[in-house]
């Protein structure tokens, strides 16, 4: 499946395009935020998606390219199964469904704790079940920085070190199978641009202290440093529930620290239905609909150019989507507030892991691998969270705090 930008469309997209209509999601920023309504998404974007009655044993690819780009596509959407995972993965039938299963348990153990608001957790109006986990770049108080390589370096911390510890296991089980599934389909020369010039000489050591979730030796390596778990707000309030999903639309944007080469970001949507008749049930002409919207909508360019709407939410499907987020322009396509009944999909289970490797991590690794008495520093200056995991990979001294930690 390929769709080509080959036409002469205006460039910018956003110049013409409505504010997000959430109060939460505009505070705090200068910037305009867009939105894509969903009667000019046709104009600019051609649909990619799975073809009628799909082999649920194929994977299967999807492809934009931008005319005058070359042969490498902006996006990848990789479809497939829990089935041609474990397949792929040599793995007994149902393990893929059972690394899902847990892992949505225990993210749904640590987001119902009451009392949990920002700070990487908890529910917002704006996006929904929102959980950071693995490593963190922002400035703020008390997190600093090192001279290594002739260069001042951000020291990585633990997001939510507890919660990450906690999902670790489970969302490395899930990932590995995503791995196996991408080093299967996408040309090993795109895999390998993920850590183009970036990881110095010891690109396995090194990548494994702030590789986040550690994935099973068994598969290629999909690098990230955090990622973030999304599902929509549940109330029990139908009504209510709806205008949450249609709130929690994404304003068109880019992610300017992201990392990830020439390969970017990797982006996987699952969607289950919960309903007694299976995973792969019939799927209405109001729901098909309503699941579009519930996608993604990427462009070649930071103003666009002309892009593809990603019916990435299939019942029963895993879509493992693969793009430059620091320079693709990407986001939700928004339904009118007339048409959000029933948006909610409250008989499926949608949720999104994001994952991201961070520039400025594979900046700091970048320089230490061509100086690794760098380390020591590094360590030194970590919270304890990161410095039991380089600890752990690079066999240096433990700090006091660790030595305390463990008695």
């Amino acid at each position: 499946m390929v769709v080509d930008d080959s036409s002469n469309t205006t460039r910018s997209v956003l110049a013409h395009l409505p504010a997000h209509p959430s109060a939460s999601m505009r505070a705090g920023t200068a910037d305009f935020l867009a939105v894509l309504p969903s009667i000019l998404a046709p104009l600019v974007t051609e649909v990619l998606e799975l073809p009628p009655e799909p082999d649920i044993m194929r994977v299967y690819v999807g492809q934009g390219f931008a005319a005058g780009a070359g042969s490498e596509p902006f996006v990848r959407a990789v479809w497939f199964t829990p089935e041609a995972a474990d397949d792929i993965c040599g793995r007994e039938t149902g393990s893929h469904t059972r690394a899902s299963s847990c892992l949505r348990e225990i993210w749904r153990s640590t987001t119902s704790k009451p009392g949990v608001v920002g700070g990487g957790g908890g529910v917002r109006p704006s996006s929904g079940v929102y959980t950071e986990l693995g490593f963190g770049v922002m400035p703020g108080k008390a997190r600093g920085s090192i001279v290594v390589g002739g260069g001042r370096s951000v020291l990585p911390f633990g997001r939510n070190p507890a919660w990450s510890d906690a999902l670790e296991p489970s969302l490395g089980d899930f990932l590995s199978d995503v791995s196996a599934v991408l080093h299967q389909v996408v040309p090993p020369a795109t895999m390998r641009a993920q850590t183009s010039s970036v990881y110095g000489g010891n690109e396995h050591v090194i990548s494994e202290v702030y590789q986040f979730p550690r994935l099973r030796e068994s598969v290629g390596r999909l690098h990230a440093h955090q990622v973030v778990l999304r599902c929509p707000e549940s109330t029990g309030d139908k009504v209510l529930d709806d205008k949450h999903a249609w709130m929690a639309a994404s304003d068109l944007h880019v992610d300017p620290w992201d990392g990830g080469g020439e390969f970017g970001c990797c982006t996987v949507h699952a969607c289950e239905d919960l309903r007694e008749s299976g995973t792969r049930a019939p799927v209405s002409t109001r729901e098909r609909h309503l699941l579009l919207h519930r996608g993604i909508v990427v462009f070649p360019q930071a103003d666009g150019g002309r892009g593809v709407h990603i019916r990435s939410m299939v019942p029963g499907w895993r879509c493992a989507l693969v793009f430059k987020t620091r320079t693709c322009l990407h986001g939700s396509v928004m339904v009118d507030e007339s048409d959000r009944d029933g948006l909610s999909l409250t008989h499926l289970d949608l949720y999104r892991v994001v994952t991201y490797p961070l520039s400025r991590i594979e900046r700091l690794l970048g320089r230490a691998g061509c100086d690794p008495t760098a380390w020591a520093q590094v360590h030194e200056g970590s919270d304890e969270w990161t410095r039991k995991r380089i600890s752990q990979t690079l066999n240096l001294p433990k700090h006091a705090s660790e030595h305390a930690s463990d008695a």
